[in-house]
């Protein structure tokens, strides 16, 4: 990561519950903290918190993708497989149907019930994807690499299912930055 600018604009989304507001301004507010590596480092000093208003979810909305989506399946050796390619990623129905079952895995934990609605997903790529190699703790025994996908795309769901995928991230490891959105 090369930085170079004075100022920093990072913004973090999850799905916010009543505490959310004073836990943040908790953690952040009038602080400094730390990202980085056991190689390099950067410390910020926050200047302002702001929380955004959630936009109006529908059934069908265009999004971007901010941070590569990961999506992926278990072999027979349960061994992680991604999409090979391109063209896989922005069509292939296990990656709609992995979506949809992520998506529903969040929302059954979030609301601590299963999803009563009709459960669907149709995930259309709008711009060739741009796939990405994220390595996750590099230069240690428990160094992975995870593949991504850039793109902006039209997703077709529910509402709700909808919230659940803006404010927790598309697809697989969001909490450590993957599938991160913005509406287009």
């Amino acid at each position: 990561m090369e930085l170079l600018s004075d100022q920093v604009f990072w913004q973090i989304s999850f799905l916010p519950e009543n505490s959310t507001q004073t836990f943040i301004g908790g953690v952040f507010e009038n602080r400094v903290f730390e990202i980085g590596n056991r190689d390099s480092r950067v410390q910020f000093e926050v200047a302002n918190i702001e929380i955004l208003p959630p936009p109006e979810f529908q059934e069908t909305m265009c999004y971007n993708a901010v941070s590569p989506i990961s999506v992926s399946f278990r072999d027979e050796k349960w061994r992680d497989c991604y999409p090979r390619t391109l063209e896989e990623f922005a069509n292939a129905d296990w990656v709609k149907e992995r979506l949809l079952v992520n998506l529903l895995d969040k929302y059954s934990a979030f609301y601590g019930e299963d999803f009563q609605g009709e459960s669907f997903l149709d995930f259309s790529v709008l711009t060739e994807p741009k796939s990405s190699l994220v390595t996750i703790k590099s230069g240690t025994s428990a160094e992975t690499k995870v593949r991504g996908f850039m793109c902006q795309f039209t997703l077709n769901a529910p509402p709700e299912l909808q919230r659940i995928a803006y404010e927790s991230g598309l697809g697989e490891l969001n909490s450590q930055g993957f599938g991160c959105l913005e509406i287009m």
